[in-house]
């Protein structure tokens, strides 16, 4: 439903969203369009929109938006100057998370070290069988001992099973109060490997290889980036700010692992034309900023997930991210109000019109009916999916991709039914470069990569980008200023020499942000002896001979084929 022209909407004021996508490093693009955004209209993000929403990077944005004084030009200096601070350069990082990942995959999927693939089930049966210890009030303790040492023992035979069930049966005869402690021992005994001595003497040296190379050439130092500092970095620029002293109405995003569900840390103010923190609003799961912005960002491709004030293990989960605000605020907005979603994206690899092509041009179509036409693609996409298998296409990327694309295909086709397609503005960058000259300038595939030449290159993107989507920003700016001018909280003068600024069709400043940011960019290049020699030799030959080609990321969604989580 749009309201597009409802002099009604008008008068009662249009309510701007602005989401913002996963991305790690890219989160320069959307910064920059911001940026671009403050520029025409002289007036900062926190005033030309009523709610943000963010997951992943997009929550840092989000967060940002709501500290007092920081304006996007800031949050890309931000990034510029901290991001290699995120993400330091680790020679064979990618190469040794995969290999640690996979010695750990492949001793609990072949019950290579029983201990290791069993250790939950062995700590919850101790921790059961010391609480029933302490509720005991009649059965022999002794027996309580023998269950713990028998449910807890290397190798669970079927023999030390029966034992175990015959010594939970005596002891619920003596006790019967002990009995749902009995069950929950028994149905975990019940999931544990059943090894013998045998294969145990033949997997113990192939574990210790494999925890050998594990140790030595794959350290977890050596896979994660260390937490501590995007979380000090968090902590400098929102401080002890909590969601609901937000500026904007603010939802931002995470994965809760221990409960699989997503959850949302957000403000929504009952008026959403007020500015001031602390107005009254539905909040809800009230975090810090820095605290809910380490949730959404905690992409486990890059760090480990973290644990929340309040006890919650999360991680980020931006591929199957649902845009939340747009129904929210269309249910509590007052009836007829104008809302205008504002998607300032990352970057994608493959637009949804080239894809269309893609798939009605792969297939040789030629002398075919429709029907035919249709049904010889839907064959070669089955069989190609069967070469592969479940297993292929995970490995491959494939099912994360279709999980992305279901999710935000799905999101968007929701807020479009209850806006309108008119009023959905999306200024998302396309990374996937169409010749030569593209390929050496686009930035890398690997989102994570912080090095001076790759912000250089996603800088580049950004203002492109802007160049890109000039008219459509110069066409939202209008509208906002318009907006505030109609609300009294843009004064006549201003407003008139905005509207003037908005109207050049050309793109008069290519900086949306002071020339030479590039220059502060910090190294993130740790290499020392040898290895830094042999990078600066490189660097040097590039640039006397041309740059090389955009490194190769991992498949799946920091690599090929993905945008990332972060």
């Amino acid at each position: 439903m749009s309201t597009q022209g409802d002099p009604q909407a008008d008068q009662q004021g249009t309510i701007f969203i602005l989401y913002i996508p996963g991305g790690a490093m890219l989160g320069i693009n959307p910064a920059l369009a911001m940026a671009h955004l403050e520029d025409l209209t002289e007036t900062p993000v926190q005033e030309l929109f009523q709610v943000v929403e963010g997951v992943s990077t997009g929550s840092i944005l989000a967060s940002a938006f709501n500290m007092p004084g920081i304006t996007a030009s800031k949050v890309v200096e931000t990034f510029v100057e901290r991001g290699p601070e995120f993400f330091p350069y680790i020679p064979g990082r990618w190469a040794k998370m995969h290999a640690r990942n996979g010695i750990n995959t492949a001793k609990y999927f072949y019950d290579l070290d029983p201990r290791q693939s069993d250790c939950f089930d062995i700590r919850n049966i101790e921790a059961l069988c010391d609480r029933m210890k302490d509720k005991n009030q009649t059965a022999d303790p002794e027996l309580i001992d023998q269950l713990k040492d028998q449910a807890t023992q290397r190798w669970l035979t079927v023999k030390r099973q029966e034992k175990i069930l015959s010594i939970g049966e005596e002891i619920c005869k003596q006790d019967p109060s002990l009995e749902k402690y009995r069950d929950a021992i028994t149905e975990l005994v019940s999931t544990r490997t059943f090894t013998s001595r045998l294969s145990i003497i033949f997997n113990t040296p192939v574990v210790a290889i494999m925890d050998g190379i594990k140790n030595k050439w794959a350290k977890m130092e050596e896979c994660l980036y260390p937490s501590d500092v995007p979380e000090a970095v968090f902590k400098e620029l929102y401080g002890e700010r909590k969601i609901s002293d937000s500026i904007c109405s603010t939802f931002i995003s995470f994965y809760d692992i221990i409960n699989n569900r997503i959850v949302t840390s957000s403000c929504l103010k009952n008026d959403l034309f007020d500015k001031t923190p602390g107005a009254p609003a539905t909040v809800q799961n009230d975090l810090k900023f820095w605290d809910a912005t380490m949730a959404s960002s905690a992409n486990e491709l890059a760090f480990k997930a973290h644990i929340t004030e309040t006890n919650i293990l999360c991680s980020d989960k931006a591929p199957l991210h649902r845009i939340q605000s747009v129904s929210d605020v269309h249910a509590a907005a007052p009836k007829g109000t104008k809302i205008i979603l504002v998607i300032a994206g990352t970057g994608q690899h493959i637009g949804k019109d080239l894809q269309e092509f893609l798939d009605n041009k792969t297939i040789d179509d030629e002398g075919l009916s429709e029907h035919e036409r249709i049904r010889k693609k839907l064959e070669f996409i089955r069989d190609q999916r069967a070469e592969f298998g479940m297993a292929g296409n995970l490995i491959m990327g494939r099912e994360l991709s279709e999980l992305e694309g279901y999710a935000h295909s799905d999101a968007l086709s929701a807020c479009k039914n209850l806006i309108g397609n008119d009023n959905v503005f999306d200024f998302t960058p396309r990374l996937s470069p169409h010749t030569k000259q593209e390929r050496d300038e686009f930035p890398s595939r690997d989102v994570l990569d912080a090095s001076e030449d790759n912000i250089k290159k996603i800088i580049k993107r950004g203002r492109q980008n802007c160049k890109r989507h000039d008219d459509q920003i110069r066409e939202l700016a209008q509208m906002m200023v318009d907006n505030l001018h109609m609300l009294g909280k843009m004064d006549n003068d201003k407003y008139a020499r905005v509207c003037q600024k908005i109207g050049l069709k050309t793109f008069t400043r290519e900086e949306a942000i002071e020339p030479g940011v590039e220059n502060r960019i910090a190294s993130n290049d740790n290499s020392t002896g040898a290895r830094r020699v042999w990078r600066q030799f490189v660097k040097a030959v590039n640039g006397r001979w041309g740059s090389p080609p955009a490194p190769r990321g991992p498949k799946g969604p920091s690599g090929p084929g993905g945008k990332g989580p972060l």
